[in-house]
């Protein structure tokens, strides 16, 4: 009876070390730095950067302008102006909120 409890216990201790390596590993793989340097948008606008050409097909046209309508999308926002009942589209902060954050600082 004890070496059947014996088999068992090392066999369940030996499945929890690999549980354990398998998940340290996952955990690990995830943190990788360099991800973005990889994306294809970002290694095509290096590329511009540095005057070299590399050819392009309709994919990475249409990344190019899913990635250019995201960051116009992060850089850009719709305000209302004081004067009118309409809104207008901006970039960049507004000299007004500027002034205030600098009146607000510590």
């Amino acid at each position: 009876m004890a070496a059947v409890f014996a088999a068992v216990g090392v066999a369940l201790l030996a499945c929890l070390l690999i549980w354990t390596i398998i998940i340290s590993l996952k955990i690990w793989e995830t943190d990788d730095p360099g991800a973005l340097e990889r994306e294809s948008v970002h290694v095509r606008r290096q590329a511009a950067r540095a005057g070299l050409t590399m050819p392009v097909g309709a994919r990475e046209i249409h990344e190019d302008q899913q990635y250019g309508e995201e960051t116009r999308l992060l850089l850009t926002y719709d305000f209302g102006t004081s004067g009118s009942s309409g809104s207008s589209r901006s970039s960049g902060v507004p000299s007004a909120w500027v002034d205030d954050l600098w009146i607000r600082r510590n």
